[in-house]
């Protein structure tokens, strides 16, 4: 644009009186002022992104090492095997809780801290940090898991209505929400040959195994 503006100017400068001159001069200068970017306000010092690079503001569980929390699931349960529930337990549950656990190099609890307390039924919030600390000492937890002396677990406690419990770490899982209906009923049939049919007043009974197809289609 400017170069433009330039070359101009000196085409036609011969012709023209100073004044004439000095007026174009200024016009030209104006118009490359306009024509070249203006920097915003607060552009400075901005870099354009990276390619290839994401922000990322993922939260990381302060749990330190799996394989200490299996450690302590697999300790709970050894000191409460008539405690815990056998099998797949219901849907619905009395309880479920998220407890976390300080160890230290020991073994021994320093602390607890409910992260999700079932606060509707404190009388399993009670139990539940009873039967921690009964279980103390834990497996002494390896050097690598500790941080400021400690091994910080995490841990969902299942709580059955039984007073039974799992835990997640260990758990064999939840039925189905579906309430179980019967699956058998009583179905009229149509008299057969031999046992009196309508006029003789007998109608004869089946049992038929009827299939309850649930609101999901299964």
């Amino acid at each position: 644009m400017c170069r433009l503006v330039r070359n101009f100017i000196r085409s036609v400068a011969p012709s023209l009186d100073r004044l004439s001159f000095a007026l174009m001069c200024a016009s030209g200068l104006l118009l490359a002022a306009c024509a070249s970017p203006r920097a915003t306000p607060g552009s400075a010092g901005l870099k354009p992104p990276t390619r290839g690079t994401t922000a990322t503001h993922a939260f990381v569980a302060p749990d330190n090492l799996p394989s200490y929390r299996l450690d302590t699931a697999r300790h709970l349960y050894g000191q409460n095997r008539e405690r815990i529930y056998a099998g797949v337990m219901p849907h619905y549950l009395r309880a479920v809780g998220v407890l976390e656990m300080d160890v230290d190099a020991q073994g021994q609890v320093e602390s607890l801290r409910w992260l999700r307390a079932p606060t509707h039924a404190p009388d399993v919030m009670a139990e539940i940090e009873r039967l921690v600390r009964q279980a103390a000492p834990y497996p002494a937890p390896a050097s690598s898991a500790l941080q400021g002396g400690s091994a910080r677990v995490i841990e969902t406690w299942l709580w059955d209505q039984s007073g039974r419990f799992q835990l997640r770490t260990l758990s064999e899982g939840q039925g189905e929400s579906v309430t179980p209906m019967p699956t058998t009923q009583l179905a009229g049939q149509a008299p057969r040959p031999g046992t009196g049919g309508v006029d003789g007043g007998t109608i004869a009974w089946q049992p038929v195994r009827v299939h309850v197809v649930a609101a999901d289609g299964r």
